[in-house]
């Protein structure tokens, strides 16, 4: 049982960080580490279909050596470039979250895991990996809720 939860748990992951919303290119680093995407308001030397990748963002992610981990800048795949918007994919997985931590009947509108990689405060996922400059430099996007066809 704990295997096919797990599996599950990896495969939803797998799933959402390529529904990750796409980055506007024209990013403020606010001190952080991140590259320089747009020279005269193109990234002309970036495109799509994981040709290219860039670094935007840091979460904790290499070991520290003592159980814990550094906070280092994050590498995401180029999938898609349209204008001056990038759709990103994390290079690796950087961390690992339930859907919702109860079980009930729940549409990703109202899932925990939505919550916590759209939230801007505390150990939320965009609140922990941007800056708040970065932070605004993430597009927002409309996403489908259609129930799941099998479990509604």
């Amino acid at each position: 049982m704990f295997k096919r939860f797990l599996k599950l748990a990896i495969s939803v992951l797998l799933v959402l960080a390529a529904l990750m919303p796409a980055i506007d290119v024209h990013a403020a680093d606010d001190g952080r580490p991140a590259m320089q995407l747009v020279v005269d308001g193109n990234a002309n030397d970036i495109s799509g279909a994981q040709a290219s990748s860039v670094w935007f963002g840091n979460y904790p992610q290499s070991s520290n050596g003592n159980g814990g981990f550094n906070v280092d800048p994050v590498k995401w795949r180029v999938l898609a470039k349209e204008d001056s918007r990038l759709f990103l994919l994390a290079d690796q997985i950087l961390d690992i979250k339930q859907y919702h931590g109860r079980t009930v009947s729940v549409t990703w509108k109202d899932c925990d895991l939505r919550a916590w990689l759209n939230g801007t405060s505390g150990d939320a996922f965009l609140a922990k990996a941007f800056s708040a400059g970065e932070q605004t430099a993430v597009a927002t996007t409309a996403v489908v809720n259609d129930d799941n066809p099998e479990y509604d």
